[in-house]
């Protein structure tokens, strides 16, 4: 701890921890430091008082309880500049050149090196310049939010979320079998060296197969002669990006450059494998790995983890969720997610009867099939049959391919799932294809097939057409979107994004509410529980949160008390067109994250 500012009224304060200009000597004898830092400890655990900071929640205040301070009643500029403006960015300088009055100084202190290496009189300037820019932007962003009828959602909502987010998540942390990481992270390594050695073997020595790499561009057009499909906008050079290298793969006809353009993907895919879900995952001391959870990095109010354990790669046995187990042997895992949320939401929204029926139907199967199994009864065959003929994925693939549940098989049942996602966030069936589709690609789906399925589906859902062609009419005219609990985005870029944007927005942000209204409920929860029953557990609590889905870390004792608290919170109504919903949430459990049952 360098300094602290601390601002109140028209009044801010640098209070020396030190000499600093690169002395790290104690500013204050130990008498004087200690009624300090109990003076602090007093003005922070207030909780009368309430405490404003820029990034507070992430960054501030979770130090501040490192250094054992309590902070409590905390609001967050930067949470609410995100509430406000997801589109933008939110670092400080920029915040305060709109919302206060304080002129550019991000360049007196920051960037010149360490803060305890440099005039301590400088810093302590720069530290009170902070301390007014965020405390006039807090002012100005709120009174807007208030304009807009959106404060209340940020207070309730977002900055809760942001709190326990830090608080909760991350410094609880998810166990991490380091065996399995290392035996995952050695093996993506050998095969990245071995394709890599390869491909230099089929090209030249010191061939650098990466994305940004120049090798790439000289292989495919000064020495293979394909022509450039595109060119960068600054340099005037041939593009070489993802997107490009595809295309330019797509017209590739010599079998021997086809071999060597799909190992330049092979080495690409696994070196991305290591370096995001292995290299980043090793844990601190305590063997857990403490991800910093961010609510103001999405536009979609969804949560945001560095390093990223919301999007594992699954496949291969859960390869890569072998890492995360429980830690000590009296806890196990407790996952609870809603349901096929966004398609349900999408069915809401739109009025969609015919989805709505299905739900409705699905719901009352499987309400009956789980009282059977609380109360020890055997589930007779009749409703498993009839859970799987009324699953919306299968009732889908009916609409899609004009067949009974009967005739719609697993990998059925998947490829349509997969499909009508793709048409519902704005795609048709060429876009579908061309993106790969997740499975269905020109070899295993014919083209013409795939387009009178889409007319058979829209023809069984015209209110989710009208539901989308009116958020693309939204968009085209105001460049805004306003949800159902009224939050806003603006969309900016090139209209045909615009428009995509706005079709994953709804649902997306719609999920994201009902997680970020029931995870702090939860975590509140529980630090009651640790405090009214003296409980002593290694971990009581979330540990991981993954878009529609919260996983959490509890003692075996308490795991059936702890399921029916989630189901409760995640089950409350959700108001969509002014009716009340409710989304299903699904339990599994384990002591493995890659076998949850």
């Amino acid at each position: 701890l360098v300094r602290l500012g601390i601002g109140w009224a028209d009044r801010c304060i640098s209070i020396p921890f030190i000499l600093g200009g690169g002395r790290t000597d104690p500013f204050y004898d130990l008498t004087t430091e200690a009624r300090i830092v109990d003076l602090v400890y007093d003005l922070f655990s207030n909780p009368a008082v309430q405490k404003r900071g820029h990034n507070s929640m992430a960054y501030d205040a979770y130090h501040l309880t490192n250094l054992g301070f309590r902070v409590v009643n905390q609001a967050d500029s930067i949470v609410r500049h995100h509430c406000l403006y997801p589109e933008l960015e939110h670092k400080l300088e920029l915040v305060a050149a709109t919302h206060s009055t304080v002129a550019y100084y991000k360049d007196e202190a920051k960037g010149r090196g360490e803060m305890s290496k440099q005039n301590p009189d400088r810093v302590g300037q720069y530290n009170c310049k902070d301390v007014k820019a965020q405390d006039e932007s807090f002012d100005d962003i709120t009174f807007r939010l208030k304009g807009l009828h959106v404060l209340s959602l940020c207070e309730s909502i977002a900055e809760p979320m942001q709190e326990v987010a830090c608080d909760g998540l991350r410094r609880r942390g998810v166990y991490v079998n380091q065996f399995e990481l290392d035996n995952q992270g050695s093996a993506l390594l050998g095969t990245v060296e071995v394709t890599h050695a390869l491909i230099q073997e089929l090209t030249w020595p010191g061939f650098n197969p990466s994305t940004n790499s120049k090798d790439i561009p000289r292989l495919l057009h000064e020495i293979w002669k394909y022509p450039v499909l595109a060119w960068t906008p600054k340099t005037h050079q041939p593009k070489a990006d993802e997107d490009t290298f595809l295309k330019i793969k797509e017209r590739v006809t010599d079998p021997d450059h086809s071999y060597v353009l799909d190992l330049v993907l092979e080495y690409r895919q696994n070196r991305k494998l290591y370096t995001s879900w292995t290299e980043d995952f090793y844990p601190d001391m305590d063997g857990r790995l403490h991800s910093e959870w961010l609510a103001y990095r999405t536009r979609t109010g969804r949560l945001a983890s560095y390093p990223n354990v919301q999007n594992l790669p699954t496949g291969e046995g859960g390869r890569y969720r072998k890492i995360f187990q429980t830690q000590f042997p009296d806890t196990v895992f407790v996952l609870g997610d809603c349901k096929q949320a966004e398609l349900r939401y999408i069915a809401y929204l739109s009025n969609d009867e015919p989805l709505v029926t299905v739900f409705e139907k699905f719901d009352s199967i499987c309400k009956e099939i789980e009282d059977h199994e609380l109360h020890s009864r055997p589930v007779p065959q009749s409703l498993r049959e009839a859970r799987y003929e009324w699953d919306p994925h299968v009732q889908n693939a009916c609409d899609m391919w004009g067949c009974r549940p009967g005739d719609v098989t697993k990998e059925r049942r998947f490829r349509g799932k997969i499909f009508v996602f793709g048409i519902l966030y704005g795609g048709i069936a060429d876009s579908v294809l061309a993106h790969g589709g997740r499975g269905l690609t020109r070899s295993t789906a014919n083209l013409e097939l795939l387009r009178s399925m889409e007319r058979n589906w829209w023809t069984r859902h015209p209110a989710i057409r009208a539901y989308l062609d009116g958020v693309a009419v939204k968009v085209r005219k105001y460049r805004e979107l306003t949800d159902p609990l009224g939050w806003r985005r603006q969309f900016f870029g090139p209209i045909a994004d615009a428009v995509r944007e706005g079709y994953d927005y709804l649902p997306q942000r719609g999920i994201a509410n009902l997680m970020n209204r029931a995870h702090p409920a939860l975590e509140n929860w529980c630090r009651r529980e640790l405090v009214d029953n003296r409980l002593e557990c290694g971990s009581f609590g979330p540990v991981l949160q993954i878009h529609d889905a919260i996983i959490s870390e509890v003692p075996t004792s308490r795991a059936v008390e702890y399921q029916r608290v989630m189901r409760e919170l995640i089950e409350q109504p959700y108001v969509i067109n002014n009716i009340p919903r409710v989304f299903p949430a699904d339990f599994i459990t384990g002591t493995k994250f890659s076998e949850l049952r």
